[in-house]
């Protein structure tokens, strides 16, 4: 009996301890959850060269990109600022894999203006005929969201970037901000307003209502990765917090970070 009892104890610890540590390691890759739970959700970040865009393309089809439209000769680049440009066109860049009609671009537009906002909205009508994208497979994003009328006009999806690191500010200047930003919506409607999600406390109070996009966590979670149970305390803690904005029907893009083999720029 005694013998009997002592195995069930070994067998319990041994269960206790793999469970323990199978529950450590899905904590401490609660971001890879997160994507299987909510994949509609779970866009890749800055996919700004041929390198990553065919890398990623392989296991998601959900993509953000930094563009600017160069005048002179027409184009859209794709590019974020100040990284250096490497001349690749949106044109290169979409012949470069094959899309389907699952696939969604956001195209966060660096240097949309006045000047530009036509010309560039018909330069971007002329891509989708010749890759036969369908305007609402892409999100056209700017800070200048006035000078996203003709994109909406057009029947592309548009996004607000809305000015960054709000929950910094004091509550006067906050409260001066939030009112500027309303104001500003109510001008220049578009269909999602974005923004970091270290602000998202702030859009969840003050503008509960609008469709949010937001960005971004590593994929894969931190590099270091620990079974300490204090570490793994906050971890769940995190789990908790983004599985609440994650599920938020008003939260339709969560932006992932990921470190390709090449091409990350």
């Amino acid at each position: 009996m005694k013998r009997f009892l002592m195995r069930n104890k070994i067998l319990m610890l041994i269960c206790l301890v793999l469970c323990y540590i199978s529950g450590g390691i899905l904590i401490n890759n609660h971001n890879r959850l997160l994507s299987l739970l909510f994949p509609q959700k779970v866009w890749i970040h800055r996919v700004n060269s041929i390198e990553k865009l065919k890398e990623v393309h392989q296991k998601h089809s959900r993509i953000e990109l930094d563009v600017e439209f160069e005048e002179f000769t027409n184009s859209f680049e794709v590019n974020h600022p100040p990284a250096k440009s490497i001349n690749l066109s949106l044109i290169e860049y979409f012949s470069s894999i094959n899309i389907e009609s699952d696939n969604r671009f956001w195209l966060d537009f660096k240097n949309l203006s006045e000047t530009n906002m036509k010309s560039s909205c018909l330069k971007l009508d002329s891509i989708c005929s010749i890759f036969n994208l369908n305007k609402k497979q892409i999100i056209v994003e700017s800070t200048k969201p006035k000078f996203l009328k003709s994109f909406n006009a057009n029947g592309y999806i548009t996004s607000y970037y809305l000015p960054q690191r709000l929950v910094l500010l004091d509550e006067p200047l906050l409260n001066e901000k939030i009112d500027a930003i309303r104001s500003i919506i109510s001008k220049n409607k578009t269909t999602y307003i974005s923004t970091d999600v270290r602000d998202y406390k702030i859009l969840k109070k003050y503008f509960a209502h609008h469709k949010i996009l937001t960005w971004s966590f590593p994929l894969d979670g931190p590099k270091q990765k620990s079974l300490n149970p204090i570490s793994l305390l906050k971890a769940l803690k995190q789990f908790f917090f983004k599985y609440k904005f994650f599920a938020a029907k008003n939260v339709h893009v969560v932006l992932f970070q990921y470190e390709a083999k090449e091409g990350n720029r």
